[in-house]
């Protein structure tokens, strides 16, 4: 049963890392593109204050969507806090 648990983290660890990376990435691309926009004209720094208005305008949808963004994160931690206590239960 310990063993059906820590596989069940594992997986949703892997899940929640991997997310995780990915809204770094979109973090990383947007500010590349905002440093770029000093030396090529583009309007991210638009699209993305933009945005951010916009979820303001939708209240509470416009929060949880915004939350969305750093929620993995705290749940990466907390399944890899999980499956640390489990491996050391089964050693």
């Amino acid at each position: 049963m310990l063993s059906i648990k820590k596989i069940f983290i594992f997986i949703l660890l892997i899940f929640f890392g991997i997310l995780n990376f990915l809204i770094i990435s979109l973090f990383t691309i947007a500010y590349l593109g905002i440093l770029a926009s000093i030396f090529f004209p583009n309007n991210i720094l638009d699209n993305i204050i933009g945005m951010l208005v916009t979820f303001s305008d939708n209240g509470f949808v416009g929060l949880v969507t915004l939350l969305f963004y750093f929620l993995p994160y705290f749940a990466y931690k907390h399944f890899l806090k999980k499956y640390e206590k489990l491996t050391k239960d089964l050693l």
